[in-house]
């Protein structure tokens, strides 16, 4: 009998500990906690997805807000890769840390409960313009504590900022062949391929509350911007919406005995350019979203005129170009354009805008853009069709200097321009002061939980040792 008894007891602890380590997997109680399960592990609501920008967002902080006030954070893995459970209905807001602060995006709860959504540039762009447009700060917002989110986008009206964003950049995806790709919810990995080798060629920049969204061909490394400075508080649904401007400085020139090479100085428009017709002898022959377009398969002895017209992402036209004159594909051409000269620089930020002059530009097809340091400007950088060119996201405190190369489309260069110098603001990476602060102004644990992520942030000199 006294056996028996020995043996209910152990019985019953070991239901008791059962119990509690039940509870505690569930995360129970109201306040926050942290929960990263793998996949097979989802206990309620959990989300699931990618952190990059365009190379994996490694090992980074992973926090999940909900409406309601409810935190939960977590880490994503070597590629990117994330999943944070425990949660409740939402919606949820989304941020990912990286070296230069957060990456946000959103979710909403559907009819699964792991709800699949990325984060990435484009997300942090779809969000901070919705709450943009309501006169919040999304930094504010999150950090707010353990309070509920009074502001929160529907899953409909975030639906349609993202929608208007695919719109502008749906030719761009589809060079990467991933046509019609869901920015929130598509599933990608980092691994320079598809939608990831889309990130890594085309940056989305946010400075002083503005957009710009800079393009590269992948096959030609001819840059463009088709988000060109708008507004962050822009209403990108709204129906007051005006169409692109015609796309300047048209030229036309023969790159082989076959080809003949279209470029132009890119359109401008309240939102954003999504691409360009290019019309040959009154006949729509391509589309792209680049200011450039090859032609190929011609005859010699034939008379080609080429014609350009610019879209945004509810296919409203600009006026067409004027026509370039007839050319023929008759002589090789072997002679170098000549030289930009008055290479001009100015710093604003972690920015810098150049600018030059080129004498017969209808002979140039591209300029390359060379940096370095003084004496030394021989990288390439970008390749561009205009005259002016915006290098962005550059390290504080430190001179640049460059110099311009311009070259026809047979692949003749001229000399390089004159070079100059210019120093963006800040202090540099291993001379400045640099500052430390938590990522939001108060955390909250539950005893059930026990446990709570602490993220802290960093910014400036990074060179010097901090605890």
């Amino acid at each position: 009998m006294g056996n028996q008894a020995g043996k209910t007891k152990v019985l019953l602890r070991s239901f008791l500990l059962f119990i509690a380590l039940t509870l505690t997997a569930c995360g129970g109680g109201s306040g926050g906690g942290s929960s990263a399960s793998g996949p097979g592990d989802i206990i309620g609501t959990g989300i699931r997805g990618t952190a990059a920008t365009g190379k994996a967002l490694a090992n980074a902080s992973i926090e999940v807000k909900s409406a309601s006030g409810q935190s939960r954070s977590g880490a994503s893995d070597g590629a990117g890769k994330f999943q944070i459970d425990s949660l409740d209905d939402g919606p949820f807001l989304m941020r990912a840390s990286t070296a230069n602060g957060f990456l946000y995006s959103v979710a909403h709860k559907g009819s699964e409960s792991l709800i699949k959504r990325n984060i990435h540039p484009f997300t942090d762009l779809i969000i901070r313009n919705w709450f943009s447009t309501q006169g919040l700060d999304i930094d504010s917002v999150f950090d707010n504590g353990g309070n509920a989110i009074a502001s929160m986008p529907t899953a409909q009206q975030i639906d349609a900022v993202r929608q208007e964003i695919e719109a502008i950049v749906a030719q761009v995806l589809e060079t990467h062949g991933v046509a019609g790709f869901d920015l929130l919810s598509g599933e990608f990995n980092a691994d320079g391929a598809g939608f990831d080798a889309f990130l890594d060629n085309d940056p989305v920049v946010i400075n002083n509350n503005q957009i710009t969204v800079i393009i590269n061909n992948p096959v030609t490394n001819i840059q463009n911007i088709i988000i060109n400075g708008v507004n962050l508080d822009t209403d990108f649904t709204s129906g007051n919406d005006n169409p692109p401007s015609t796309p300047a400085n048209l030229r036309a020139l023969p790159a082989s005995g076959s080809e003949i090479v279209v470029v132009w100085d890119a359109s401008s428009d309240d939102k954003g350019v999504a691409g360009y017709n290019v019309y040959r002898n009154g006949q729509l022959i391509g589309t792209t979203p680049y200011p450039v377009f090859s032609d190929t398969g011609l005859s010699a002895n034939t008379d080609y005129s080429y014609e350009v017209e610019a879209f945004d992402g509810r296919d409203q036209l600009s006026a067409k170009t004027p026509a370039t004159s007839p050319i023929r594909l008759d002589t090789p051409d072997t002679t170098a354009p000549p030289a930009a000269t008055g290479l001009q620089a100015q710093a604003a930020g972690n920015t810098i805008r150049l600018n030059w002059t080129q004498s017969q530009i209808d002979d140039v097809a591209s300029f390359r853009i060379l940096r370095g340091s003084a004496g030394n400007a021989n990288s390439l950088v970008a390749t561009v069709t205009s005259t002016d060119h915006f290098d962005i996201n550059l390290s504080g405190g430190t001179e640049f200097c460059y110099r311009v190369e311009a070259v026809d489309a047979a692949g003749n260069k001229a000399p390089a321009s004159n070079e100059i110098c210019a120093t963006t603001a800040g202090s540099s990476g291993g001379s400045g002061t640099s500052s430390i602060a938590f990522s939001q102004a108060g955390y909250t644990v539950s005893e059930a939980t026990g446990s709570i992520a602490i993220t802290v942030n960093r910014t400036g000199d990074l060179s010097q040792v901090s605890s």
